[in-house]
């Protein structure tokens, strides 16, 4: 702004010969003020100087130096106007803006119209970026940005426009290791809260949509499928819900994973104190394939059939075993897709290479007795021997019985 100083005379009117020095101050300590003054006699008294001032609010300037002091206050100072807003589409419902910070301002509004509509507030922020999210796919909006400080705000920046993209399809196809119609041949069941995993790839890239698993008649929950990297990362979890009481479970993720081909990878489903059922040594010497997916016969690339303590990466090697967990695959990708990592095989620990000999309770009393060494144990149902899972050693009740758990 232009400050005009002039000298008057005592006695009244412009001391026309004035050739004192003034200084300048302000109460904004941010602001560009002219250097000292020395008035010649052109200017006969009167000069006129350039003031910018940096901090919103109001504020006053002095002029002051050879008998002469003047104060103009009650300035009123709006902030700057926002420069470069610029508008880029983040996803299918959010757009990210962000612009050059404004002299003066100490917080930022932001306003949107669609369609060329009214302009409405949409938030505030303080910083120089914004995300405005919860739009609707495929649909342009406008975008303008007023700066606000000392209880004033500044003039509208430029407008921006960005159109947010369309939402990704849903895949339309799905491929699992086993049909709806497969009933797991099953000979041993263990319990405890576990994570049970198979290990997969896919010939071609596409993406994993969701986890199944087969649940017998005496299985319960809570259960939660997972996809797994080889390498222990988690790329998406869910939380089975509506679970009927026997038969494939089918949970959806939120955000299908984009998986690339010839990569391995692990799927589980994790149990909670409760039994699960087993097909001992299903993946020795057998390679299961449907379609591009194939799950590879244990010792291909480390053990098939793993498992771990719930929520854990299942990287224990479990003889063989098949705990029908599955996963839903298609092979039709969508760009906006959430991708994973392609990683080497799975480091898998295996504890034992086969099982040893166990004894076996007859009857309908439920009862077991561990053998020494790595072994495992055996439970008779109903004059059913059943295979249990090696796990921690420690001694529970059941019945009358006692139960050895040994991992």
């Amino acid at each position: 702004m232009n400050f005009t100083v002039t000298a008057d005379r005592p006695t009244g009117g412009v001391d026309t010969g004035f050739t004192g020095t003034i200084t300048f101050s302000s109460t904004d300590a941010n602001a560009g003020l002219p250097g000292s003054y020395t008035f010649t006699s052109a200017d006969q008294g009167t000069h006129t100087f350039n003031v910018t001032f940096q901090t919103a609010g109001s504020q006053s300037i002095t002029a002051s130096g050879s008998g002469l002091s003047a104060t103009s206050s009650g300035i009123s100072v709006a902030p700057a106007a926002p420069t470069n807003l610029g508008a880029t589409a983040a996803s299918s419902s959010g757009i990210n803006l962000s612009w050059t910070a404004a002299a003066g301002a100490t917080g930022y509004e932001i306003e949107r119209s669609t369609g060329g509509g009214a302009w409405a507030q949409v938030g505030t922020t303080t910083a120089t970026t914004y995300q405005d999210t919860g739009l609707a796919a495929g649909t342009g909006y406008s975008y303008q940005v007023i700066a606000t400080g000392g209880g004033l705000s500044s003039a509208a920046s430029n407008v921006a426009t960005a159109t947010t993209t369309s939402a990704a399809s849903a895949p339309t196809t799905t491929d699992s290791l086993w049909s709806g119609l497969t009933t797991p041949p099953e000979n041993a069941y263990a319990w405890g809260s576990y994570e049970l995993g198979l290990q997969f790839s896919s010939t071609t890239g596409g993406v994993v949509t969701g986890v199944r698993f087969y649940k017998q008649t005496w299985m319960s929950g809570p259960n939660v499928g997972t996809l797994w990297s080889s390498t222990g990362q988690v790329l998406a979890s869910a939380a089975f819900t509506g679970e009927s009481s026997f038969g494939w479970q089918q949970v959806t993720f939120s955000n299908p994973v984009t998986i690339q081909p010839n990569t391995p990878y692990v799927v589980s489903f994790s149990t909670s104190s409760s039994y699960f059922g087993i097909t001992t040594g299903y993946f020795n010497g057998q390679t299961v394939s449907n379609g591009p997916l194939q799950a590879p016969s244990n010792g291909v690339l480390g053990s098939n059939g793993v498992y771990q303590s719930a929520g854990s990466f299942p990287s224990i090697g479990s003889g063989g075993m098949n705990f029908w967990v599955d996963v839903n695959f298609s092979p039709s990708a969508a760009a906006s897709l959430q991708t994973a990592p392609a990683t080497a095989a799975p480091a898998v620990k295996t504890l034992w290479g086969s099982f040893a000999t166990s004894q076996t309770a007859t009857g309908t009393t439920h009862g077991t007795q561990a053998t020494t060494g790595d072994s495992v144990a055996t439970a008779a149902v109903v004059s059913t021997s059943r295979r249990v899972v090696n796990q921690p050693q420690h001694t529970a009740t059941w019945g009358a019985s006692r139960r050895w758990f040994r991992d």
